[in-house]
C-alpha cells in the first residue's frame, strides 16, 4: 500500500505520566541496520523547535541501551516506558525471534492501536479480516492484532543513505506520516511546522550574518585598544597560571597522599577481615565465609584471596531451609530425609504438612497435608529407590498425658506418597506410640520390600515394644520390650537376621532366627552394620563415648570421646555420621574412629540426618525447624569436584597432566594394593571419563591428542626369576605405551630397560637397575612438537625415544634422576634429580653420544620431584624435596634466588600458558600461587588433607588439583570476580547486627545484597 493513498490519521495524544519514550522501534538488525538509525534520526529532527534537542524521543536498542547483561529486562522496561510501537516489517523481521517476542509483549501489555507498521522489504497486504497470509514481512505475533486494516507506511523505496535523508521528499513524507501519529498533530500542520522551522532557521542565519558583519567593524576598532590592554593582561595571566600550576601540583600531591592513605586503610581493613575469617574457620564457618567475602571485596590481595578459598573449605553448607514451626507442644523440631541421589529433601515441621524441596530452590516443589484431623506428621523418608516418600502421622491426643485409658483407641498411620507429584499412593494403620516422635525408628531411607524396625508403646509407663513392622499390611511383630528413654531406636542388619534393641538401660543384639541374645552392652543408643558384624553404641549420659564393637568376638574396635545423641553408618559404611549435644554433626572414619569433619552451623541441636547414597551429601534437621545440606567431598574449595577414580587411591607426584580441557589422572601406589593402577582421561568440561587404562605416570602431548604411560600387568613370579620377590602373582611396572586419545587406540609400545615389581611393602627391581630407597619415582614428558618422549626414573636411568617408532635415541645410567622437561623450542631436554643435566637436541636428532651441555648441582640430599619451564623458555622451575621452588636461568643455566614454597616437600609445580603465574603443591596440604615477574605470593589455598600431590593449570586462571589420597580432584578459580560469585552463591545467611558492629561493617548488608554483590 502506498503512503500517498493511505495516510496515518492523526490521533489526539493522551500524555501519560511515567513515559520516557515517545516511540519504541522494533526491527531486524540483519535487514534494517541502515534504515532504523536513519528513521530514528528523521523522527527526532522532523519539525523540531530550535530550542529543543529533539522533536521526539525514540528508543532503538543499539542507540539507547548501555552494556547490560539483562538485555530482555531492559527491552521490557523500554517498552513499558514508550507511548507508540514503530514496527519495521521485512522477511527478516518476520523470522526474528526477538521482533516476534517484542510484538507479543506489546500486544499483551500495551494498546495494539498504537502500533505503526513500517514496511521496509517484502510483501504486506490486508485480507478479509486479518493480515493476508501471503504477506512475508509480518511476524507471527502480528496476526490477529488489528480489528481493522491498519494504516501503514511504505519505506521499501529507501535503500541508500541519500534516499534515507529528510532532503528526500518521499522519505520526508514517510517520516511526517509517522511523526504526525506519534505527536498527535495533523500531517499537514506538522509539515507546515517543518517549513516554518526551516524558514525560521534561514532567517536566524541571515540575521546572524548581518550581526556578525556589524560586530566585525566594531571589533576592529576595539581590537587596537584591546592589544595594549591585552599585553598587560597577558602578563597578569602568566602570573596567575604559574600560581594555579603550583596550586594544582599541591592538589595532586594531596590527592595522591589521600588515595594512598585510603588504599592502605582498605588493605588494613581487608587484612583484618581476612584474619578474622581464618579465626572463625572451625567454630563458625558461616561467619568465616561472610568475612572473607568482605575482605576480598575491599582489596584483592593474597590474604583476602586465601581467606575466601579457606572459608569455602570449611563452609560445606550448600543449602539451608526453614520450615514453619509447629504450635504442637511436643514437637522436637524439623525432621526429614534426603533422596538417594542427594538432590532433594523431604521435611516436616511436625504440624500437618510435609514439603519436598529441590536442593538450592527458593520454594518447595510441592506440599502435602495429612488428611487426618488433629494429627501431626513427622520423620518423612524417601524409599531406597527414591520413588516414594513414607510419612508417620499420629493423632495429637496420643501425646495427652491426661487421656483416660478407657477412651477410644488411637491409631497411627504410615502414608506413602509419589515422590514426584506428592500424590497419596496408599496408607496403612500402625500401632500407636507417642514417644517415637523423638527419636524416630524410621531408617534414613526405607526399603519397602523388607520389614522395618519399629517401636510401639505398651501399657506400662516408660516401656515400649520393639520389633518389626510389615510395610504392606501394617502388622507389627514384637521382639522384646525395652525402656526407651530418650534416644533408643531399634535397627536390623541388611538380611534381617540380627536385631539391636537399644535403650537407656542395657542394649541387646538378638539373632531373630533363634531368639538368642548374641551381644549385650550397657549403653542406650545403637546402630547395626549392614552385615550384622559391627555395632555402634552410644550412651545417653554426658561424657559417655561412642564405641564401635565387633559383635562376634566382643572386641571394642575404637571409641570416640564425644557425647552424641544419634549415630548412623553411611551407605557404604566407610564413614559414621553422628549428631552431638554441642549442636554439631560429625563425620568419622569407620575404620579408625578418627574425626573427618565437624560440621558447624546450626544454632540449635540437630535431631535427625539424611544422606545421599554416594556419601557426598548429608542433611541435618534441627530443633529450631531448620535443615542444612552439607557437601562432604574429601577435598573441596570453590570449584567443581571431579571423580578421578571409582575408589580411594593414592596419588603420587607426576600422577596428573592437563592439556586443552582434558586431564589424565593416575590413581595407584608405589607399593602393592588390592587393585592395579588406573589412569583415566577425563573431559574437564563434562567431568566424564573418555577412557581408562591400566597403568600410571601419565603425560599428555601438548596438542592433547596422545597419552603416554607406564603399563602394569599382573604376572606370575617363580622362584628362579628373582630372589628378592616372593613366588606368586605380582603387579609389574613395564613398557611405555602411547595411546591416541580421540580413538583410544594404541599407537606404539616402547620397551624399557627395567621392570619393577610392586610387592606388599616396596617396589623391587628385576634386572639390577637399582632404586632410591625402594621408592618408585618416575616421570615421562613429550617434546613440544610431539616427536620425542623422554623418561627419568629412580632406577638411575634416563632415556629418549622417537614416539612414532619407539626407537631409542638416548640411554644413560646416571645417579638419581626423577624428573624431565623439554625446552619450549625443542632445543634441549633437561633431566632433574640431585643434579640437573641438559642435553641438546640438534636438528630434531638427538646426537648419538648425548653430550651433556650443562650440569648443575641441586644439592646433596635434595632432588627435583617435578620441574617445568616458562613458555618463553627463560626460566626452569623445579619443586625440590626441601619444600623450595628452585629457579634456574635457562639461558645461562645458573640458579637464581629460590622461593620458600612449602614447610614440607614440594611435590609438583606448574606455570600458566601466559607465563605469569607459578603454582606449587606440597606435602603440607597447600597449593600456593606466585607471580613469575617478582616471585611474590599471589595466593595460597589450604586443604583439609595431609598433602596435595598435583597441581596443573587448565587455563590462565583455573587450576586442577589432586590430593595425595582420595578419588577426587577439584577445579579452582584464581579470578577474584569468579571466586566472589561462587562464594556469594554459597552463603546462607547475612551478618547479625552484633557481627556488623564487631567487625565495623557499615551499613550492615541484607542477604539479598550480599548474594547480588550490591552491598
Amino acid at each position: 500500500m502506498d503512503t500517498n493513498e493511505a495516510r496515518i490519521s492523526p490521533v489526539e495524544r493522551d500524555p501519560k505520566p511515567g513515559l520516557v519514550y515517545d516511540g519504541f522501534m522494533s526491527y531486524s538488525h540483519a535487514a534494517d541496520d541502515l534504515v532504523a538509525p536513519r528513521l530514528q534520526a528523521g523522527l527526532q529532527r522532523f519539525a523540531k523547535p530550535w530550542w529543543k534537542r529533539r522533536a521526539l524521543r525514540v528508543f532503538r536498542d543499539e542507540a539507547s541501551l548501555s552494556a547490560n547483561p539483562h538485555l530482555w529486562s531492559s527491552i521490557v522496561e523500554a517498552m513499558q516506558g514508550s507511548d507508540w510501537f514503530v514496527l519495521l516489517l521485512s522477511p527478516d523481521a518476520a523470522a526474528s525471534e526477538w521482533v516476534n517476542r517484542e510484538v507479543e509483549y506489546w500486544l499483551e501489555y500495551k494498546d495494539p492501536n498504537r502500533i505503526i507498521p513500517v514496511v521496509t522489504d517484502g510483501d504486506f497486504a490486508w485480507g478479509e479480516k486479518d493480515i493476508d497470509p501471503v504477506a512475508d514481512s509480518a511476524p507471527p505475533a502480528l496476526y490477529g492484532a488489528f480489528a481493522d486494516e491498519p494504516r501503514w507506511v511504505d519505506l521499501r523505496f529507501a535503500r541508500t543513505a541519500e534516499q534515507l535523508d529528510l532532503n528526500n521528499a518521499s522519505f520526508r513524507a514517510a517520516v511526517a506520516d509517522i511523526a504526525s501519529a506519534i505527536r498527535g498533530i495533523p500531517k499537514d500542520e506538522l509539515e507546515s511546522e517543518e517549513v516554518r522551522q526551516h524558514r525560521r532557521t534561514r532567517r536566524t542565519v541571515a540575521a546572524a550574518v548581518v550581526a556578525l558583519l556589524f560586530l566585525a567593524v566594531a571589533a576592529t576598532g576595539a581590537a587596537l585598544l584591546a592589544i595594549d590592554r591585552g599585553n598587560e593582561a597577558t602578563s597578569q595571566r602568566l602570573t596567575a597560571e604559574q600560581n594555579a600550576a603550583e596550586a594544582d601540583a599541591q592538589r595532586q600531591v594531596a590527592e595522591q597522599q589521600t588515595a594512598e592513605a585510603e588504599r592502605l586503610a582498605a588493605e588494613a581493613q581487608a587484612d583484618s577481615l581476612a584474619a578474622n575469617a581464618i579465626v572463625q574457620l572451625d567454630t563458625n564457618p558461616d561467619l568465616s565465609l561472610l568475612l572473607a567475602i568482605e575482605a576480598l571485596e575491599r582489596e584483592e590481595q593474597p590474604a583476602s584471596l586465601s581467606a575466601v578459598h579457606q572459608a569455602l573449605q570449611r563452609h560445606r553448607t550448600v543449602f539451608e531451609l526453614e520450615v514453619e514451626p509447629s504450635e504442637f507442644p511436643f514437637t522436637p523440631g524439623a525432621t526429614g530425609g534426603m533422596s538417594p541421589d542427594g538432590d532433594r529433601l523431604v521435611v516436616a515441621g511436625h504440624g500437618r504438612t510435609v514439603e519436598l524441596w529441590e536442593i538450592g530452590a527458593d520454594d518447595p516443589l510441592w506440599g502435602w497435608r495429612v488428611p487426618m484431623e488433629q494429627a501431626v506428621v513427622f520423620s518423612p523418608r524417601f524409599t531406597v529407590d527414591g520413588s516414594q516418600i513414607v510419612i508417620v502421622a499420629a493423632p495429637e491426643d496420643i501425646f495427652d498425658p491426661f487421656r483416660a485409658a478407657e477412651d477410644a483407641p488411637l491409631i497411627d498411620r504410615l502414608y506413602f506418597l509419589d515422590a514426584e507429584t506428592g500424590d497419596e499412593i496408599r496408607s496403612i494403620a500402625i500401632p500407636p506410640c507417642g514417644w517415637i516422635m523423638l527419636p524416630s525408628p524410621m531408617p534414613v531411607q526405607v526399603d519397602l520390600n523388607a520389614p522395618m524396625p519399629w517401636a510401639t508403646c505398651t501399657g506400662r509407663v516408660l516401656e515400649a515394644d520393639v520389633g518389626l513392622l510389615d510395610l504392606q499390611s501394617g502388622v507389627f511383630t514384637s521382639v522384646t520390650a525395652i525402656n526407651p528413654g530418650r534416644y533408643g531406636v531399634p535397627t536390623t542388619d541388611r538380611t534381617g537376621r540380627y536385631f539391636a534393641a537399644a535403650s537407656s538401660g542395657p542394649g541387646q543384639v538378638i539373632d531373630l532366627t533363634t531368639g538368642e541374645v548374641v551381644f549385650s552392652y550397657p549403653v542406650g543408643n545403637s546402630t547395626l552394620s549392614a552385615d550384622g558384624t559391627q555395632l555402634l553404641a552410644q550412651g545417653e549420659s554426658a561424657g559417655t563415648p561412642l564405641e564401635l564393637w565387633n559383635i562376634a568376638n566382643r572386641q571394642l574396635l575404637w571409641s570416640f570421646a564425644k557425647t552424641l545423641t544419634r549415630v548412623w553408618f553411611s551407605s557404604d559404611e566407610s564413614t559414621v555420621y553422628a549428631i552431638g549435644r554441642d549442636g554439631a554433626a560429625y563425620v568419622l572414619d569407620t575404620a579408625t574412629g578418627e574425626q573427618i569433619l565437624r560440621l558447624v552451623g546450626h544454632t540449635e541441636a540437630p535431631v535427625e540426618v539424611g544422606m545421599s547414597r554416594d556419601g557426598n551429601r548429608l542433611a541435618t534437621f534441627a530443633s529450631n525447624f531448620t535443615g542444612r545440606v552439607w557437601d562432604l567431598a574429601s577435598i573441596r574449595s570453590e570449584g567443581e569436584t571431579i571423580a578421578t577414580n571409582s575408589h580411594e587411591r593414592r596419588h603420587l607426584g607426576a600422577s596428573a597432566d592437563v592439556v586443552g580441557g582434558i586431564a589424565a589422572v593416575w590413581g595407584g601406589s608405589d607399593v602393592r594394593e588390592d587393585e592395579l593402577w588406573e589412569t583415566k582421561v577425563i573431559n574437564l568440561t563434562t567431568g566424564e571419563t573418555q577412557f581408562s587404562v591400566v597403568g600410571g605416570i601419565p603425560v599428555l602431548s601438548l596438542d592433547g591428542t596422545r597419552l603416554a604411560y607406564r603399563s602394569i600387568q599382573e604376572v606370575e613370579v617363580v622362584e628362579d626369576d628373582n630372589e628378592r620377590v616372593d613366588p606368586g602373582f605380582h603387579p609389574r611396572v613395564g613398557n611405555v605405551r602411547v595411546v591416541d586419545i580421540p580413538s583410544g587406540e594404541l599407537v606404539t609400545e616402547i620397551a624399557v630397560h627395567c621392570h619393577q615389581y610392586l610387592t606388599a611393602s616396596q617396589p623391587v627391581e628385576v634386572a639390577g637397575c637399582g632404586f632410591d630407597e625402594g621408592r618408585l619415582q618416575s616421570d615421562l614428558e613429550f617434546s613440544p612438537d610431539g616427536r620425542w618422549l623422554a623418561m627419568a626414573d629412580s632406577s638411575n636411568h634416563i632415556v629418549v625415544w622417537d614416539v612414532s617408532t619407539g626407537e631409542e635415541q638416548v640411554s644413560e645410567l646416571i645417579s638419581g634422576p626423577s624428573s624431565v622437561a623439554f625446552t619450549p623450542d625443542n632445543e634441549f631436554v633437561v633431566f632433574g634429580g640431585e643434579r640437573l643435566r641438559v642435553f641438546r637436541v640438534e636438528s630434531f636428532e638427538i646426537t648419538e653420544s648425548a653430550p651433556v651441555v650443562r650440569s648443575l648441582d641441586v644439592g646433596e640430599g635434595t632432588a627435583f620431584a617435578e620441574m617445568v619451564l616458562t613458555p618463553d623458555g627463560q626460566l626452569l622451575i623445579g619443586a625440590d624435596t626441601d619444600g623450595k621452588l628452585r629457579v634456574i636461568d635457562a639461558a645461562a643455566w645458573v640458579e637464581l634466588a629460590p622461593i620458600a614454597a612449602h614447610q614440607d616437600r614440594a611435590l609438583d609445580v606448574a606455570v600458566n600458558s601466559a607465563g605469569t603465574l607459578i603454582a606449587s603443591a606440597g606435602a603440607d596440604g597447600y597449593v600456593r600461587v606466585w607471580n613469575v615477574e617478582d616471585r611474590s605470593l599471589f595466593t595460597e589455598i589450604g586443604f583439609d588433607v595431609d598433602e596435595i600431590a598435583n597441581v596443573e593449570f587448565i587455563d590462565d586462571t583455573h587450576l586442577f588439583v589432586t590430593a595425595g589420597f582420595g578419588n577426587e580432584a577439584i577445579v579452582i578459580t584464581l579470578d577474584p570476580d569468579e571466586l566472589l560469585m561462587i562464594a556469594r552463591d554459597r552463603i546462607v545467611r547475612t551478618f547479625t547486627p552484633e557481627e556488623c558492629a564487631r567487625f565495623e561493617i557499615d551499613p550492615c548488608p541484607t542477604l539479598a545484597e550480599l548474594k547480588s554483590g550490591s552491598a
